[in-house]
């Protein structure tokens, strides 16, 4: 994730709360020009029970202030079920989050399991 601030000039670049065990990084998706990230949904996999993989949040999609332009990276094959959007407040984007990741070593090795984001008043 890349930070700017209301003239698109970066900020903040390369914000990621941990390089990871598996895998290997996408290229960036942003918004149009002076658009901002005011809602997401989650792509989610239910815990498949103990005979079976678990690949937990698999997809992030987010919508630019423009009510129209959805980003997104699917690299899940399309396990598990989409949250309902969660917006932010008008007048408002999003300007923090926080992701929940399954410890190294763990069973199944989900990875990424839950994210949360604020928003922050554009005025």
């Amino acid at each position: 994730m890349t930070c700017t601030d209301k003239q698109g000039m970066i900020q903040a670049t390369d914000l990621k709360p941990h390089d990871g065990w598996r895998g290997d990084w996408s290229t960036y998706s942003d918004c149009p020009g002076g658009q901002y990230i005011t809602a997401f949904r989650l792509q989610v996999e239910e815990p498949q029970g103990a005979f079976r993989d678990d690949t937990a949040a698999n997809t992030l999609e987010a919508r630019c202030s423009d009510g129209v332009t959805v980003i997104t990276h699917n690299n899940s094959l399309g396990f598990g079920t989409w949250s309902d959007w969660v917006s932010c407040p008008a007048g408002s984007a999003v300007c923090a989050f926080k992701i929940k990741i399954e410890q190294q070593g763990a069973v199944d090795n989900t990875a990424m399991n839950d994210i949360e984001m604020a928003c922050c008043s554009l005025e």
